[in-house]
């Protein structure tokens, strides 16, 4: 017989998570939005005479989001999750605004597709012209196009113009079994807040750099097409010390350090 089974969150607590996120979660001068400072402008017209109001920018949230699910067969398992953090995000992150997207890869070719939407658009659609957009790519990592490099390109893209990282939905001791492990495992450092992927410095945890990264890396230049460009990118689990670490990382703090992998412009077959 049927039985009822109630459907409990994945997120126990998401108040740690909360507080990891905030170094993000600060107020900057807004660019376009403006208020008279009237206090200001009243001592101007006493002290000059010149009736001219004395304008204040505006503070508004630092980032936007744009949460980016795997569309993959396996991510079917962590649906409850996805929704938990949705939820988190939407309703506890101080964002400028937040967007869902889904990825999905037909013959090669990476797309993205505004849920509820289905139709699939560019992945130049994220592209943020002011780079204050987190594109946070929550996934597995495990999917063909994963390994066949199918996906880097793309990550390379977003990673050049806006901070860009991998939300694991396995544990860490995991990750060089999925195609994460085609990269090299590195520690993510940075002095700029708000830095796009290829302002990061990763520190590899190696000798020296795979002697396939460093040849890559050496042939590619500013100018050269994203199609040949390794890409750094921090990797966070859904817990409140991975998403602090990453948070103060990001924000610019100079001591902290978070895991992430440098993958090359090609998959390796498995």
């Amino acid at each position: 017989l049927p039985i009822s089974v109630p459907d409990a969150g994945l997120l126990e607590e998401t108040l740690p998570l909360v507080r990891a996120l905030r170094p993000l979660l600060q107020q900057i001068a807004s660019e376009t939005a403006s208020h008279v400072n009237e206090a200001a402008t009243v001592d101007r017209i006493a002290e000059t005479d010149i009736w001219s109001p004395v304008l204040e920018p505006d503070l508004e949230p630092w980032f936007e989001v744009a949460l980016v699910i795997d569309g993959s067969a396996g991510m079917a398992l962590w649906q409850r999750l996805i929704q938990d953090i949705q939820r988190l995000l939407r309703c506890y992150g101080s964002f400028r605004d937040f967007r869902v997207w889904q990825l999905v890869v037909t013959d090669g070719q990476p797309g993205v597709c505004a849920l509820p939407d289905r139709s699939v658009r560019s992945p130049r659609a994220l592209l943020s012209p002011t780079g204050r957009q987190l594109t946070l790519v929550f996934s597995d990592c495990t999917a063909d196009y994963w390994w066949d490099g199918s996906l880097q390109p793309t990550l390379t893209l977003w990673g050049q113009t806006m901070p860009t990282a991998i939300w694991q939905v396995l544990p860490d001791w995991m990750w060089k079994r999925t195609a994460l492990g085609v990269g090299e495992y590195v520690a993510i450092r940075n002095r700029i807040p708000g830095a796009a992927n290829h302002d990061l410095k990763p520190t590899y945890l190696s000798l020296r750099p795979p002697k396939r990264l460093a040849q890559q890396n050496a042939l590619d230049s500013p100018s050269t097409s994203t199609a040949g460009t390794a890409i750094c990118l921090p990797v966070l689990t859904t817990d409140g010390a991975s998403i602090g670490a990453w948070s103060r990382m990001l924000a610019g703090d100079r001591r902290q350090s978070t895991p992430g992998f440098v993958l090359p412009a090609t998959g390796w077959e498995r």
